[in-house]
């Protein structure tokens, strides 16, 4: 039985630790967020690209050290887990990604060919309907849907033997996949994301005028949810081991 309850606590077990998190990516917020007050416009601009790589860069530091969480607790060490040195944190980040880059690939090519994005423009304008493009719909809901249950277990069976062929196993993939006990921690940590997500977003909506404040209950946020919901993963995969 995976405990939840001790992966809802773990991110306070170190307060120290969880604030060096919420720093990274409150750097990362603060990055990008001055890129948009310098350059509003809706064009792309060398300071907003500039600005989305360093964001980016520093964004891997923290999903990195979500991947170092799941790590532990499939070990069932379940004290926040001290950081690795920068490069190896960021390595380990930048492996994360690219797994859940590559297993959305076909998800982004059937909404590229398919061309949902303007047929999606030209219901608004009454060329088109939903039921036209229902089938489709159908079809990128099932995708994706498929994707996002897949890329967890993907990267977890990566983290597990630290050789990302392993991210690729389909076969042990997709049988613990679709184990009951694996959707149900998904569920927990979907409506765990949700949860975090709208208390603070309704915050944040208040104190938007302030700027900063936003940018650093984002970094809260997006803290608390990595640490939880791979650690819950981690904990899944460990029982499913």
């Amino acid at each position: 039985m995976v405990n939840y309850t001790l992966a809802f606590k773990r991110p306070f077990l170190n307060l120290k630790t969880l604030s060096i998190i919420i720093g990274i990516y409150f750097l990362a917020n603060i990055i990008s967020g001055s890129a948009l007050i310098l350059d509003p416009s809706p064009e792309f601009s060398s300071i907003k690209i500039i600005a989305t790589i360093l964001s980016t860069i520093i964004s891997l530091i923290a999903i990195g050290y979500g991947a170092l969480c799941a790590q532990t607790a499939m070990k069932n060490k379940l004290q926040l887990p001290k950081f690795q040195s920068l490069k190896q944190t960021t390595l380990l980040g930048v492996e994360t990604a690219i797994i859940g880059l590559i297993y959305f690939i076909p998800l982004a090519a059937i909404i590229y060919l398919s061309g949902i994005t303007v047929d999606l423009q030209l219901i608004s304008t009454g060329a088109t309907t939903f039921s036209e493009i229902s089938t489709t719909l159908a079809l990128i809901f099932i995708v994706g849907l498929l994707t996002v249950l897949l890329v967890p277990m993907a990267i977890l069976h990566f983290l597990k033997t630290n050789n990302i062929k392993q991210a690729f196993n389909f076969k042990s993939i997709l049988k613990k996949t679709f184990k009951i006990r694996y959707i149900i921690s998904f569920i927990i940590a979907l409506i765990y994301m949700v949860a975090i997500n709208t208390i603070l977003g309704v915050i944040t909506l208040v104190t938007l005028h302030t700027i900063v404040i936003p940018w650093i209950l984002s970094a809260i946020s997006a803290s608390l949810i990595i640490i939880t919901t791979m650690t819950i993963y981690g904990l899944v995969f460990k029982e499913l081991s």
